[in-house]
């Protein structure tokens, strides 16, 4: 996967899971709780990024200090995080859960900073 593929792609998602952090807080805590208690659809999920996680790494293995370096280093992270995920899937997403219900509604406005930038890394690439 290009890197300006893997950039988008994760924008995408960062912006909704800030969206709905910042305006359908319950919803989306709902949904996840009932995604985490389906393990084989949580683990389906977990592996599809793990897949994307790969395919980028593929693309570009080596972090650097520019635009695709830091591209990379997101790969790797997306990757060996979605790794342990899939091998522990109710543990991880459990703790993920916890973690965004304790979490200020600021969560979601950094979720769309992080979105926003990852926009504009993917207008230069």
């Amino acid at each position: 996967m290009a890197p300006d593929h893997f950039c988008l792609v994760v924008a995408i998602w960062e912006f909704m899971a800030g969206m709905s952090l910042l305006f359908r807080r319950h919803e989306f805590l709902r949904w996840l709780e009932k995604l985490i208690q389906d393990v084989p659809k949580a683990r389906i999920l977990v592996s599809a990024w793990l897949a994307i996680g790969a395919l980028a790494v593929k693309e570009n293995p080596y972090p650097a200090a520019d635009a695709l370096g830091v591209l990379s280093l997101l790969a790797w992270v997306v990757m060996i995080k979605c790794a342990l995920g899939v091998l522990w899937t109710p543990g991880l997403m459990g703790l993920a859960f916890r973690m965004l219900k304790k979490a200020p509604l600021a969560l979601g406005g950094l979720g769309l900073l992080v979105s926003g930038g990852l926009f504009y890394v993917y207008r230069l690439l």
